[in-house]
Formats: structure tokens, C-alpha cells, sequence
């Protein structure tokens, strides 16, 4: 998937890159998408990455870099949730 912007408005694409993580954070909530497809989609360290390199705003890139952790920290609450069970 390739989204383009016709912007160079740092305020403009930040507020885009806000409402889109807000959006595939619902997305995942509602279980309409999963935790690999919204890493695929928007949590990856490639954008957050090519994001740092235009100066997009350190908030922005920050809940980019904690959406790469969503799998691992999933996984850590099944064992704990699991082990509590025991």
C-alpha cells in the first residue's frame, strides 16, 4: 500500500499521521484489524523512521515506535492472564 500526500506542511501531515493512528488503533479495538496488519499498515520502524527524518513531531513518532511493541507486549499479557488461570 503506497499513501501520498500533497503536502510538505509539517502540521498537515502530522495531523493526517494523528487521525490515521488513532484510526488503525480503533481498527484493532473493534478487532477489525489484527496486530500484524496494523504493523504492516502503520507501526513499523521503517515509517517511524523515514517520519524522524522529516522532523514529524517527537509525539507522533513515539506512539509509531510503541505500535511496533503491540505483538510482544500481547504476548507477555497471554502469559500473565495464563499463568494467573494456573
Amino acid at each position: 500500500m503506497k499513501v501520498e500526500l500533497t503536502t510538505n506542511k509539517l502540521d498537515e501531515i502530522e495531523y493526517f499521521l494523528s487521525i490515521t493512528l488513532v484510526g488503525v488503533i480503533e481498527a484493532m479495538l473493534n478487532k477489525n484489524i489484527s496486530i500484524d496488519e496494523a504493523e504492516k499498515i502503520f507501526f513499523s520502524p521503517g515509517i517511524a523512521s523515514n517520519l524522524e527524518k522529516v522532523g514529524i513531531d517527537y509525539s507522533v513518532i513515539q506512539s509509531i515506535w510503541l505500535g511496533t511493541e503491540l505483538e510482544d507486549i500481547y504476548s507477555l499479557t497471554v502469559i500473565v492472564f495464563t499463568q494467573s488461570d494456573i
